[in-house]
């Protein structure tokens, strides 16, 4: 993957994850998002998000 790319993908990774915890905070405002797992058919993405 060229550098391009993978900015690329990081920057809507990036936008995922807030969504995500975003919507974890609506459901339970004492909860946060720890763990996201995306899957594909062939690949799977595990993000681990730091507290910041």
């Amino acid at each position: 993957m060229d550098n391009a790319t993978a900015v690329q993908c990081a920057g809507l990774m990036h936008q995922l994850l807030t969504s995500a915890r975003c919507s974890v905070r609506d459901i339970d405002p004492q909860n946060d998002l720890t763990f996201l797992r995306v899957r594909y058919k062939k690949n799977e993405i595990m993000i681990a998000p730091d507290k910041d």
